[in-house]
């Protein structure tokens, strides 16, 4: 009988290969990788199966969870008999998401606030905008942990990158805030960036930049960091708009944090200060998190074969100093 390759089957289904074959095993298929194939009487049947919403309609097929919203389980110590395939709407309920394989046991961490929204891979295009918008950039995989943006909780990135990304989405919303407060020049002075295997510090600002590994810091990490040097910017002198900067603010969720606060105050105040230096810790609003990522990391299995481990040199703290001038 004629043989469909599953790389084929995938493309006809609109899946991941990955998600194609968490399904076969699911429905007690032996497909193990992107090279193997099913007969056509099977390739078939599963066609029918997926196409119609899910596998469990015909006798002898492990049921796939349905994707309500009474199915999501966000689980923090507790046995999963069965994992939804869709998100929490909840964003407090999906700080972490972690992408299991449909034979993922156990799931057990800290997370007193059930943060953490633990999924098996999508069979088809999710219909809600988030996960959507994860499957598309193929984040919805077995084994991947993914972490929500301090400043705006419909936004994730894989732990690996997640301090990266948010410290500098802080970093950038600083600079905003200070051309709207009447800024004339932004400008990072010195960059502290400590991870798991060392640390990382620049300093000299944008033109002369000198930087300084310790431990076992990662190059690329600090390739990567060392262009946090050059956020900044010139504006002309005007008048400032703290109205507008506090609503930026507010807006971001970092009302109480008290480099803001303070450089808002000073301006709205009318203190005449031509320069300000802060320091800021640009990952104080998402460390606990990252810490929990991290722990969800090490025990999410691959297809029952072995873990995900945390890098080595997964960053966990980025601090700066900041030199504005009005």
């Amino acid at each position: 009988m004629p043989r469909i390759p599953i790389a084929a089957l995938a493309r006809e289904l609109n899946l991941p290969i990955a998600t194609l074959l968490t399904q076969l095993v699911m429905m007690g298929l032996e497909a193990r990788t992107a090279r193997s194939s099913l007969d056509t009487d099977t390739a078939e049947r599963v066609k029918a199966e997926i196409g119609s919403g899910g596998v469990g309609q015909q006798p002898g097929l492990k049921a796939v969870p349905t994707h309500t919203e009474r199915d999501v389980q966000v689980l923090s110590g507790v046995r999963v008999s069965r994992l939804p395939s869709k998100i929490p709407a909840a964003p407090h309920r999906r700080r972490v998401i972690a992408v299991a394989s449909p034979n993922f046991g156990e799931l057990r961490t800290a997370d007193e606030q059930q943060s953490v929204a633990l999924i098996i891979p999508p069979t088809r295009p999710p219909s809600s905008e988030l996960d959507l918008s994860l499957y598309r950039r193929g984040l919805l995989e077995p084994g991947m942990v993914l972490i929500q943006s301090p400043l705006d909780n419909t936004r994730y990135q894989p732990l690996d990158d997640a301090a990266e990304s948010f410290a500098l989405d802080k970093l950038l919303l600083y600079d905003r805030v200070a051309g709207l407060l009447g800024a004339t020049k932004f400008s990072v002075e010195e960059l502290l960036v400590q991870s798991d295997a060392g640390s990382l510090s620049v300093r000299g600002g944008a033109k002369a930049p000198i930087g300084q590994a310790k431990g076992h810091f990662d190059k690329s990490q600090s390739d990567k960091f060392q262009r946090f040097m050059e956020v900044g910017s010139t504006n002309a002198a005007g008048p400032p708009d703290v109205e507008a900067a506090q609503r930026l603010v507010d807006d971001a969720g970092l009302a109480s944090e008290p480099t803001l606060s303070h450089l808002i105050a000073v301006v709205r105040d009318g203190v005449r200060k031509k320069t300000q230096t802060l320091r800021l810790n640009l990952t104080r609003e998402v460390s606990r998190t990252l810490d929990l990522g991290a722990e969800v990391s090490n025990q999410i299995k691959i297809g029952g074969s072995g873990g995900v481990e945390r890098r080595h040199d997964q960053v966990n703290d980025v601090q700066i100093l900041l030199r504005v001038e009005f």
